[in-house]
């Protein structure tokens, strides 16, 4: 049985040692925030997110050397239908990184053990009725899909692999929430880096040496998604042990299913996954629609979506950051720090929307070249680059208000703007789709973004006055 030793974001972990885990590199917690602590924590992220995006990236240009775009196509669809399926459960890395960030500034090394334990059995229950589900739910999928070109074939192909990974996926969720609230943003990088470059490695060779084709592509992903989450536990394992040995605890004890962790737990999951079942019935809007303009507008939109990915994981480094220093100054009960970390954050990310928006601008482009050897598809795509150059700057609000909500665990809100921004957005879609095609469906995402920021911006002065007092 192998045995972990590693550094662990500064600190030496050993299973001798649980009760130093509760500080970060520095040994102490710290109250002061700043634009530095705020990039401490962010850069890591912001590379880890960079892997996920090259992750996609790599199914893409992949799939974009096929003698025919329907290949691409039916990738992008697939891939599109896990990332909202799973979207819809992100509420398993938001409420156990908002937790568990509180749990930390309050140095409570047990209760953050717990949450993280209630996160892995849920997550694991809903990632094996997912694999069980998978073939109602891709026929639900479909319907509203036109079968162009046998794309439909294709699509259950890389769905009938890529479901095998579901649990894997989704118990990474609650260990990326656990890694972000204790601040552990270098072995969230180590992780996502491993799963990446396996990712991307294997995409390579099955590509080259098989003739998979988008079953090749799939299964690259779920082999990535296995290994990462085994070392992902193994890292966290002297947490998850702690000293239940030496108290005579278990899992199943009746921590695991205490009455007043588990109504907060139930109640933050569910204002986070009506907020994220409707942030990812958007995006499957998105691509429904965009499939009824024709197979060159899908390809073409899935470039574009891997540049929107590109960004928003770049913007929740910053959000991430914020996430773990709200919660840490709300455990500790220090209203200075909340509100410099809202501060630094908002300052940061609006400095990196703006320069992200610039590069998009001289750098598209040769970006649309890169993914796709098609002329016809490489034209279409760039008629459309000029709404993924405005994304950035409308899109930074709410990236970053996401943040700032889920470390102080204020969850209604985000429920609430998410709800309102749906419901623009299908206003939108239908009055301006008919009359400029794909254009007018980026302006209803662009509206539902801004919509998003703007509900949650009027309640953040509340926040502001109140998380600081609640334990």
């Amino acid at each position: 049985m192998l045995r972990f030793s590693v550094l662990y974001n500064g600190c030496s972990l050993r299973a001798t040692e649980t009760a130093r885990m509760s500080e970060p590199a520095s040994g102490t917690l710290r109250t002061g925030v700043s634009r530095t602590s705020v990039l401490r924590l962010a850069v890591p992220v912001i590379f880890a997110s960079i892997g996920v995006s090259l992750s996609g990236i790599a199914d893409t240009a992949v799939m974009g050397r096929m003698p025919d775009p329907v290949y691409l196509s039916a990738t992008a669809i697939g891939a599109t239908l896990f990332s909202t399926l799973y979207w819809a459960f992100g509420f398993l890395r938001m409420s156990t990184g908002g937790l568990v960030a509180q749990a930390f500034g309050a140095q409570q090394l047990e209760r953050q053990r717990r949450i993280v334990w209630r996160g892995i059995v849920l997550a694991t229950g809903v990632g094996l009725a997912i694999l069980v589900l998978t073939e109602p739910l891709l026929w639900l999928a479909l319907r509203p899909m036109e079968d162009a070109d046998g794309m439909h074939a294709l699509v259950r192909d890389y769905v009938g692999v890529r479901s095998w990974s579901a649990p894997a996926v989704l118990m990474l969720f609650v260990v990326h929430g656990a890694l972000v609230g204790r601040q552990s943003m270098r072995a969230l990088l180590a992780v996502q880096l491993l799963q990446t470059v396996l990712n991307v490695a294997l995409n390579i060779v099955l590509f080259t040496f098989t003739d998979l084709d988008v079953r090749g592509v799939a299964l690259a992903t779920v082999v990535a998604d296995v290994v990462a989450l085994t070392v992902a536990l193994a890292w966290l394992s002297p947490l998850l042990r702690g000293e239940a040995r030496e108290r005579g605890d278990s899992l199943l004890g009746g921590w695991l299913f205490e009455r007043a962790e588990l109504a907060r737990l139930v109640s933050m999951g569910g204002h986070l996954f009506v907020r994220s079942l409707c942030l990812t019935g958007a995006y499957f809007w998105f691509t429904a629609a965009g499939t009824r303009l024709g197979v060159a507008v899908v390809a073409a939109n899935a470039i574009l979506l891997q540049l929107m990915q590109f960004t928003s994981f770049f913007l929740d480094g910053f959000a991430h950051a914020a996430e773990a220093l709200v919660g840490q100054a709300i455990g500790q009960r220090d209203p200075a720090a909340l509100r410099a970390a809202v501060r630094a954050a908002a300052e940061l990310s609006i400095v990196v929307a703006m320069t992200l928006s610039a590069v998009f601008a001289l750098g598209g482009g040769a970006f649309i070249d890169a993914m796709s050897t098609d002329e016809s598809t490489r034209s279409v795509t760039r008629e459309w680059l000029g709404w993924v150059v405005a994304l950035p700057v409308v899109g930074v609000g709410s990236f970053l208000l996401d943040g700032i909500f889920i470390g102080a665990t204020r969850t209604l809100p985000m429920r609430d703007s998410m709800v309102a921004a749906l419901l623009l957005f299908f206003g939108a879609t239908w009055l301006l789709v008919p009359a400029l095609g794909n254009h007018g469906l980026w302006a209803a995402l662009l509206i539902m973004l801004a919509a998003r920021a703007a509900g949650l911006g009027l309640a953040l002065p509340g926040l502001l006055g109140r998380a600081a007092a609640v334990p």
